[in-house]
Parts: C-alpha cells; sequence; structure tokens
C-alpha cells in the first residue's frame, strides 16, 4: 500500500489489529510524536469501552449509548463529543414490494418515526434529528426541509395512519417487514426503537436481521432479500454534493 501519509502500513490482520509505523519519507516527520500506532477492530461499544478503562485502547472511536449517561458522570473529562458532518438513515429497498411504487407507505413509515425521541432519549449523546437529507453545518447551504418538519408529532401520527391504510395496510392486515443493520449494539438499539414506533403507531409487524458487514453490503447490493437498511453517510469534504450524489441511479453507493 502506497501512500504519502505521516504513517505507512505494516501490518494488516483481519480481526485483530492494523499495525502503523511513522513514514520516515513524510514532509513532517520532525513533528511527528508518536512512532507506532495500532488501530483495534471492535464492533461491540462495550467491550471497547472496557478495554479503553482497562488502558487496553487509548481512545475510543464510539461508545455505547445505553451506557452514556455513566460515562458522563465519570468519565466526564475524557469524553469528547464534536460535531460531525453526517446523516444516519434507514432505507429501503424500492426494487421489490412492498416499498416499489408504493411511496404512501414510505412516507407513513418515514412520519411514524419521533426523531426527537430517538436523539433525546434513545442515543443521548449529542445528535440531533435530521429532516432534511443534506445535514446541516455544511458552508453556504441551506439544505431543503421536509414538508412536515415543523408539524408536531400528533399531526405527523395522524397522517401517517392515512397513508397507511391508503397504501393497503390497517392493524387487521398489518404490514410485515424485515430491517437489516450490520452488527453493532447501538445500531441494534436504533432498530428496536423504530420498530416499536412503527408497531405502536401503525401496527406494523418487524423482524430485526443483525448480519456481518459484508454480509450486510452483498445483501443490500443484490436487493433480493434486503427491504429496510440502516445505512449512512459522513462527508469526505464541506459541499452538498457529497451527499447528493449518493442519490444518483448510478452511483456506487446508490
Amino acid at each position: 500500500m502506497v501512500s504519502n501519509g505521516a504513517y505507512v502500513l505494516k501490518e494488516w490482520v483481519v480481526q485483530s489489529h492494523i499495525k502503523l509505523e511513522r513514514n520516515p519519507n513524510y514532509w513532517d516527520n520532525d513533528d511527528t510524536i508518536i512512532d507506532t500506532v495500532y488501530y483495534y477492530p471492535i464492533e461491540d461499544q462495550s467491550t471497547e469501552l472496557k478495554r479503553y478503562r482497562a488502558g487496553e485502547i487509548d481512545r475510543t472511536e464510539e461508545v455505547p449509548s445505553q451506557q452514556i449517561k455513566w460515562i458522563r458522570k465519570n468519565l466526564a473529562d475524557e469524553l469528547q463529543i464534536s460535531p460531525y458532518l453526517g446523516s444516519y438513515y434507514f432505507g429501503f429497498n424500492l426494487t421489490r414490494p412492498p416499498f416499489k411504487d408504493n411511496l404512501k407507505l414510505r412516507r407513513a413509515l418515514s412520519m411514524a418515526i419521533n426523531r426527537e425521541i430517538i436523539t433525546d432519549k434513545v442515543i443521548a449523546r449529542g445528535e440531533k434529528p435530521l429532516y432534511s437529507w443534506v445535514p446541516p453545518g455544511i458552508s453556504g447551504y441551506k439544505a431543503a426541509r421536509f414538508d412536515y418538519a415543523d408539524w408536531s408529532q400528533k399531526k405527523r401520527v395522524e397522517e401517517a395512519r392515512r397513508l397507511y391504510k391508503e397504501a393497503g395496510y390497517s392493524l387487521s392486515n398489518p404490514l410485515t417487514v424485515e430491517i437489516r443493520y450490520n452488527t453493532s449494539e447501538n445500531h441494534k438499539k436504533l432498530a428496536i426503537a423504530i420498530a416499536a414506533m412503527w408497531k405502536q403507531t401503525l401496527g406494523v409487524k418487524t423482524r430485526l436481521v443483525n448480519e456481518e458487514w459484508k454480509v450486510f453490503l452483498e445483501n443490500r447490493k443484490q436487493k433480493q432479500v434486503t427491504q429496510v437498511f440502516r445505512a449512512g453517510w459522513i462527508g469526505d469534504y464541506n459541499d452538498p454534493y457529497n451527499f447528493m450524489e449518493i442519490l444518483h441511479s448510478k452511483h456506487g453507493l446508490n
């Protein structure tokens, strides 16, 4: 692997670690203060936190949302939460029923999700409810918002139930659907919350399917068994196009 950064790749052992060593040819090598860096792939955030507390790792990328209150109380000086230019969302497979050519059903499910409850109660790590595809924070750009962004949740629920009925579903004929997510206790917690909201608001029956990352991506790509899937995008650069291009039909990540 050829690179021109402060470090070069020395080892990559799958499911074990990635080892980097400082690059003597880096333009600012004299100011590099760490000689060796190890990255450890850890899917379980609780395990990651335990290894951090045990001194086995120096920095975590993510913390378990169910322990955020304890972390704020006991590790407040070590917790750093900063703005992150990204969107976390759930997508529909539009190539097959029940979501193909069924805008009313898709819109009903979207409106039935209480984003404020998710950000304030379910994860509560500082995330903000999002009512646009492009997240706020991009210089000189004001994102287009959903038409129901400023409605009360009560009004959204009423409209969601109306659309759900017009889409052909009811309490006596509920939608049965699967939500797929890649292995992560935080992803699982969000999927459970959304399934509960769909059940309470519309009577939807939801089955959660947890898959290893590569299997999850392949199933999403094949578009055969996947119905609803969790996804996200973090901006690579400060421009709305970085998010908008994903929605293009021929984009590699659509």
